[in-house]
């Protein structure tokens, strides 16, 4: 028995059918090892003094338009994995003297990774940039000249699989003149030369200057590696401390065409930008891009529903009955630990 189509949203039934397509092809003839691209790691030879900037928070007359999206392990074995991803997105605006969010939503997608397990989370990122710049390119449409449109991740586009965004999404944002900026969360590729963490090393330089009174409490560095000098780069790499309130920094990716039009403009957008991070459920992250992250979380009672969907189907097409033996080989350690399902493990995908 499966669930009614009329229970199921339309791109739920589409991917749940290209998912079951895909499991089946694996069944009858295995994984392919086809190579990804992946960001490769950068090393900067030193901290330089001079690429410090003061920014100061203010408020903005335009709206923030951000996007990001979550996934969950419904199904998993040593070559592949069955999950769901919740896409949702915000718009934050400022409406009679108050920051809202003027409008809201999200996507769920069921969707198959097949690769082993060191391989796999760079497909499942590839899955989900897909879902985002989906969304922000018919949520873009929205947006007026100057405003703001935020994604978690770096600015990477046109990229062959891994953390990569589609051109067309970029391509929308300039034409519509929108402030496309990439915060992720984590920027593991960052070294210094020291083979430390770049950021934290950027960080406490910055620190330093602010004891000695050369810089404020808010501050760029920029660039740390230029658009140009990157394959599939889009936009400058730069580290950003957005809050006085929080000793947090983060990679921040600023488009070839915002940079173009100099470094007193970068310092008015972040200033912008800035006025929104100082909400302390944030910890300097920007409040709108934390509220779409917010928003990507699918209740247990659902994921619950999609795994029963998922299975019921698979059992329908014949399929469930190896996976579950591949499964229950794969998951001993989730035996051990007393969990029931996949997706009280907690699952390592952390990428930018």
């Amino acid at each position: 028995m499966v669930y009614p189509k009329n229970l199921l949203g339309l791109k739920v039934e589409l991917d749940l059918k290209k998912c079951i397509e895909e499991v089946k092809r694996y069944i009858e003839k295995g994984y392919s090892n086809e190579k990804i691209q992946v960001e490769e790691p950068f090393i900067a030879d030193e901290i330089y003094p001079s690429r410090f900037l003061e920014i100061n928070p203010k408020e903005a007359q335009v709206k923030f338009l951000s996007v990001d999206a979550s996934s969950y392990p419904l199904m998993r074995g040593n070559n592949w994995r069955i999950g769901v991803s919740r896409c949702a997105y915000v718009i934050v605006e400022n409406l009679n003297g108050r920051w809202v969010v003027s409008e809201e939503g999200y996507q769920d997608h069921i969707f198959s990774t097949i690769a082993p397990i060191n391989e796999r989370k760079y497909r499942i990122w590839t899955k989900l940039r897909e879902y985002e710049s989906e969304m922000a390119i018919k949520l873009v449409k929205k947006l007026d000249s100057e405003d703001f449109c935020l994604m978690d991740g770096a600015a990477f586009f046109g990229m062959r699989g891994g953390s990569s965004y589609s051109v067309e999404l970029y391509q929308a944002c300039l034409k519509k003149k929108i402030k496309l900026l990439m915060i992720p969360k984590n920027s593991p590729n960052l070294h210094d030369e020291k083979n430390r963490d770049l950021l934290t090393t950027i960080n406490l330089y910055g620190l330093k200057l602010q004891r000695e009174g050369k810089l404020g409490k808010c501050w760029f560095y920029h660039p740390i590696l230029e658009a140009a000098n990157r394959k599939n780069l889009y936009g400058d790499v730069t580290c950003v401390k957005l809050s006085p309130l929080s000793p947090r920094v983060f990679r921040c990716d600023i488009m070839d065409y915002l940079v173009e039009k100099g470094k007193k403009y970068l310092a008015e957008i972040l200033s912008e930008l800035a006025g929104l991070s100082m909400d302390a459920r944030c910890n300097g992250y920007p409040a709108p891009l934390f509220l779409a992250h917010e928003r990507t979380r699918i209740p247990r009672a659902k994921l619950l529903e999609y795994f029963e969907l998922v299975q019921l189907n698979l059992d329908r097409e014949g399929l469930l009955e190896f996976l579950l033996r591949e499964s229950d080989v794969a998951g001993f350690r989730k035996h051990l630990l007393g969990l029931t399902y996949d997706f009280d493990m907690i699952e390592d995908i952390e990428g930018e």
